[in-house]
């Protein structure tokens, strides 16, 4: 084999190697966001996957959202003291077609989420892989426009109507 084939081999073999690396963070990132958004900021109350009913609280009422967990790749800015260390960088969006909240003892009806209205802070967070560790950039702490998980008991016991049975 002359020497410019070997060389383009071993690129090719490179980029596929890296192409496949992308993918493969791309995917862990998918996961790791999903558990952050069920488990931190939501919950699911028996279901699970990439698509699902997410509840929470915000504002004294129970949120009821049925999404699907969205995740995609940015650039962090220049000016991050950390930019040339991340593995991974991106955005991960709890989307939502549709949503409905619990308050004054009954749950509202379905509202669809218009174009150009879905996007919301509570449901936005900076995802990043850095040093091996999974990090997301979302309030420790509740805010008024941040989210925390409804607990799956009181959730049960307000009866939502059309998703059937939840676990307690």
């Amino acid at each position: 084999m002359n020497r410019f084939a070997l060389t383009a081999l071993l690129a090719l073999t490179v980029g596929l190697s890296a192409c496949g690396k992308e993918k493969q963070l791309e995917e862990e990132a998918r996961q790791e966001a999903t558990k952050f958004w069920s488990t931190r900021v939501f919950h699911t109350c028996g279901k699970d996957g990439f698509v699902g009913h997410y509840f929470g609280k915000r504002g004294g009422k129970i949120y009821e959202f049925y999404s699907n967990v969205v995740v995609y790749r940015s650039e962090p800015s220049a000016a991050n003291p950390y930019a040339d260390e991340y593995e991974w960088y991106g955005h991960t969006y709890l989307f939502a077609n549709r949503y409905r909240t619990f308050e004054n003892g009954k749950w509202t009806g379905w509202k669809e989420f218009l174009e150009g209205f879905e996007r919301d802070p509570g449901r936005d967070a900076i995802v990043s892989k850095l040093r091996g560790q999974w990090v997301f950039g979302y309030p420790e702490k509740p805010t008024e426009t941040s989210f925390v998980p409804a607990d799956c008991s009181e959730v049960a016991a307000t009866n939502p109507p059309d998703i059937g049975p939840l676990e307690k």
